[in-house]
Order: structure tokens, then sequence, then C-alpha cells
């Protein structure tokens, strides 16, 4: 059994009955039917509800964060090259067009003699 099946669960209302736009309660973000069958919810469905609520919450409070952000500072850093993408396209620049190796990458692949027991990754 969870702890919250022994006690009951509070209603989550603020005090503040006015809705937003999309007609949740801007206090507790119930809906009107939430609101009006709270009494009638078992433990389970008061707490899927109150789990709702939270959930709308946040989704508010991440959309007031975004609209005081300038669109400037919202990606201040550029995107992080990726090492295996990076890599290939050494591979890529060192073949030609026909996917042979160039003369510069050749000798520097056959210059490293491979040890026993240990992996060429390159």
């Amino acid at each position: 059994m969870d702890q919250g099946e022994f006690f009951d669960i509070p209603s989550p209302c603020k005090r503040i009955c006015e809705l937003n736009n999309r007609g949740y309660c801007k206090g507790c973000f119930r809906s009107r039917d939430e609101r009006l069958y709270w009494n009638q919810f078992s433990n389970f469905q008061k707490q899927l509800v109150v789990n709702l609520c939270e959930k709308r919450r946040l989704k508010v409070l991440a959309a007031k964060q975004a609209a005081l952000q300038p669109a400037a500072i919202a990606d201040p850093l550029p995107p992080q090259p990726d090492l295996f993408t990076a890599l290939s396209e050494t591979d890529t620049a060192a073949t030609t067009n026909t996917g042979t190796p160039s003369a510069a990458a050749a000798p520097a692949a056959e210059s490293k003699p491979a040890q026993p027991g240990q992996i060429d990754l390159f």
C-alpha cells in the first residue's frame, strides 16, 4: 500500500477562482469538471487530478519564463560538434570522389604497424 492511500487528499484550491484562457483555474489549475466533482472522486482520482494540476502549473511557468527571455539569449551557445561527425568529415576529405583514399591518407594508415592484441581504432 502506498502512504497516500491512508490519508484523504485535500482540495488543491488556492481561493483564486479565476479562469485562464484554456478554462483552468488560475489558482489550482483544475478544470471546471475537476472542481465540480472533486468531492465525488476517489483518492486515486484525486491524486491523478493533483498530478495533472502540477504538470499544468509547470507548463504555465515554462511559458512565462520563455516569454521573458529575448530570442538571442534563449540559445546563447552554438551547438557543440560531435566527435564522430568531425572524424567522418576528415575521412571524407581524405578520400577522393571515387571513394579511394588519397596518396596523403594512404601512407599514414600504413605507417602504424598493428601490435598483437592491440585494436587499431583509426
